[in-house]
């Protein structure tokens, strides 16, 4: 199911737990609106930061947009956060991990070996 989902409360966290986009659009209309302990799972969704910085636990990348519109986003908490990306890799033990609209984030993947015959 579609849609936007508005995040948009003053002085206080508007999600004080995890967060899975599976569809439609989160959007943060202010900054820090998501608990920083939080994981947020992006699984076909979109992201869309709106030029509102954040801060989570671990980011968890299936398919999906994260958009960032020029806001940072903030991994923090304890040595097992982590950034997930789609194909299972996993890069554990990111204390502090900031990323930006121009930072190149690539996912590589592995070709299929072809048989000789």
């Amino acid at each position: 199911m579609g849609g936007t989902l508005q995040l948009n409360k003053t002085g206080v966290n508007a999600v004080a737990g995890d967060v899975t986009v599976n569809s439609g659009t989160l959007l943060l209309s202010q900054a820090n609106q998501i608990i920083d302990t939080s994981v947020v799972t992006i699984g076909g969704g979109t992201f869309d930061m709106a030029g509102n910085a954040e801060t989570i636990g671990s980011l968890v990348l299936n398919s999906g947009t994260l958009t960032q519109g020029g806001a940072t986003l903030s991994l923090t908490g304890t040595a097992t956060t982590t950034l997930t990306m789609g194909n299972g890799t996993t890069i554990p033990g990111i204390p502090f991990l900031h990323l930006l609209e121009a930072s190149p984030i690539m996912e590589q993947r592995q070709r299929p070996q072809l048989a000789a015959m």
